[in-house]
């Protein structure tokens, strides 16, 4: 019976101690579970975030090529109307009215006298 009661108590003994090994295996892959949840997230996260990156990245180039392209057609238009001008019209001493000298002196001769 001492021996059959001995077994009993280290057999209890070897369960208590496999059941705590086995509580703490179970909550190790617990903390593995979240985490890889955790990772696949931050993973889709991070992918969700490159395409929209990639897209601003395309909208960004576009936007310059366009700014560009309405440059460079802004510098044509006047070319094109300064040249225009410039070979339609009298010589350039018409084009701006000058004023005579008495207007420009006037208004200091007045304070004068």
């Amino acid at each position: 019976n001492k021996s059959l009661k001995n077994k009993l108590l280290s057999g209890n003994k070897l369960c208590g101690i496999h059941a705590e090994e086995s509580k703490k295996i179970q909550a190790q892959l617990k903390e593995l579970r979240y985490g890889k949840k955790d990772l696949i997230f931050k993973a889709q996260q991070l992918t969700d975030l490159e395409q929209k990156l990639a897209v601003a990245k395309d909208e960004l180039e576009k936007a310059a090529l366009d700014k560009e392209s309405q440059l460079k057609a802004l510098k044509e238009t006047v070319q094109l109307c300064l040249s225009s001008v410039l070979h339609n019209q009298p010589p350039a001493t018409n084009i701006i009215p000058s004023k005579p000298a008495g207007k420009l002196t006037s208004p200091v001769t007045k304070g004068s006298k």
